[in-house]
């Protein structure tokens, strides 16, 4: 919709131009070539124009028949009369290690890109409470928080913890689907409830590494 369909070329030449949503439907429904790969982000946002619907059940009647496939990449659902001619793929949340190769990348490119000298004393144990915190996120979302309290104070370290921890409250809370709340106390402030807090201690580590 920004950069227009575009042929996947070192030059990746506009084969129509941006914002010609019906224009690129059309192409893919009489001009694709068979066994064709198609990719539309954002699409189905514009799918409650019935133009638009019409012409994406149009093209998976044709791409059935010419082999071909158009692969329609969105944050959200399609509608129900779009889903019923569509097999969904959700991509899965990074992995412990996968959040800790992004940490570890992110810190690193600010580190090259900035001049200002920045410094990191996480320990491994801190770099593990911290990739935790990092759960839930998706790559980009951890690559802003972590460039966010790095050039905070051109250090990462233990204090950068609680930081994280705010930003993504801060986050999720923008997006209405989560509300956060800050306590002052622990769970050895909470009276009773033995036999939950054996539990929780034992679960503690369910989400380390070592699990």
């Amino acid at each position: 919709l920004t950069t227009g369909l575009c042929e996947a070329s070192a030059s990746y030449t506009p084969v129509v131009g941006p914002g010609e949503t019906i224009q690129s439907l059309d192409y893919c429904l009489h001009s694709a070539p068979s066994k064709s790969i198609l990719v539309f982000r954002d699409l189905g946002v514009l799918c409650k124009d019935q133009k638009v619907v019409r012409r994406v059940r149009d093209i998976a009647l044709r791409f059935e028949q010419r082999h071909s496939c158009l692969i329609m990449v969105d944050p959200s659902p399609l509608s129900p009369d779009l889903a019923r001619l569509a097999v969904s793929f959700d991509l899965p949340w990074p992995t412990h290690s996968q959040l800790e190769e992004i940490i570890r990348q992110t810190y690193y490119r600010v580190k090259q890109e900035r001049v200002e000298e920045i410094t990191s004393s996480l320990t491994k144990r801190q770099l593990e409470q911290l990739v935790n915190t990092m759960r839930g996120l998706s790559p980009s979302q951890v690559e802003r928080i972590i460039t966010a309290v790095i050039l905070d104070d051109f250090s990462f370290d233990a204090d950068d913890i609680p930081r994280v921890v705010d930003a993504k409250r801060d986050l999720l809370g923008s997006l209405g689907c989560l509300e956060t709340i800050v306590v002052d106390v622990g769970v050895n402030d909470v009276g009773g409830l033995e036999k939950l807090k054996s539990w929780l201690k034992v679960r503690r580590g369910g989400f380390s590494r070592k699990a």
